[in-house]
């Protein structure tokens, strides 16, 4: 490896190391309260040092944001619709895992939200930073709609565009749910949010099916 190359992997190591102490004093500490002195203590380097890397706080929230939100996209999660009873019983499926698997990335979806509301945004928010999570299922989930209607299990004269709105915003109000949990009362609300979530699913499978 030549020395350009060498410089280049340390420079991408200690950034990811500066992402990896500021992502938990963000999560256990919140925004307001993060401090890029005590970021650097922590480090064991200089703020000088910090400053060569990002330039503020905001700089590293929004490049977290950029992290998780490249993180999602190759992720393999809610890309294939299992095989149940029928399409519904199969949908119900995939909406049960996609909560399971965003259960586990319930960190990424706090601080996506948290820095949203914090970050100066120079133009009118028009969608929640959390909509590339429901975009990820959208796919899986129109399949299966279409062929429950192939297989006339939905009401009549059901619209899939009006479900698939209605869908968006009712996973986006429960992901903004989960994400504003506390992280000090997440394993003791898990259950019961679990619960919730079930429920949730089951009211939407009735009230789509004939």
């Amino acid at each position: 490896m030549d020395q350009t190359a060498y410089f280049a992997q340390m420079r991408e190591k200690r950034k990811t190391e500066i992402l990896i102490s500021a992502r938990k004093m963000f999560l256990t500490e919140g925004i307001a309260a993060f401090n890029i002195q005590q970021l650097a203590r922590n480090l064991d380097i200089s703020t000088v040092t910090l400053y060569k890397y990002f330039k503020n706080s905001d700089d590293i929230l929004k490049a977290l944001q950029k992290q998780i939100l490249q993180d999602l996209q190759t992720d393999s999660f809610s890309d294939t619709i299992p095989a149940g009873k029928d399409s519904l019983d199969s949908l119900q499926q995939l909406l049960e895992t996609f909560y399971t698997e965003i259960l586990k990335r319930k960190e990424d979806l706090s601080l996506l939200l948290l820095s949203e509301w914090y970050l100066p945004s120079k133009e009118a928010k028009t969608a929640s930073i959390l909509l590339p999570y429901i975009n990820k299922l959208e796919p899986a989930f129109f399949s299966a709609l279409q062929q429950a209607q192939t297989e006339h299990l939905l009401k009549t004269n059901f619209d899939i565009s009006d479900s698939l709105h209605f869908f968006q915003q009712m996973n986006l109000t429960m992901l903004e749910h989960i994400a504003l949990i506390k992280k000090t009362q997440y394993a003791k609300k898990k259950k019961e949010l679990l619960q919730q979530i079930h429920q949730l699913i089951s009211s939407y499978i009735l009230s789509i099916k004939k």
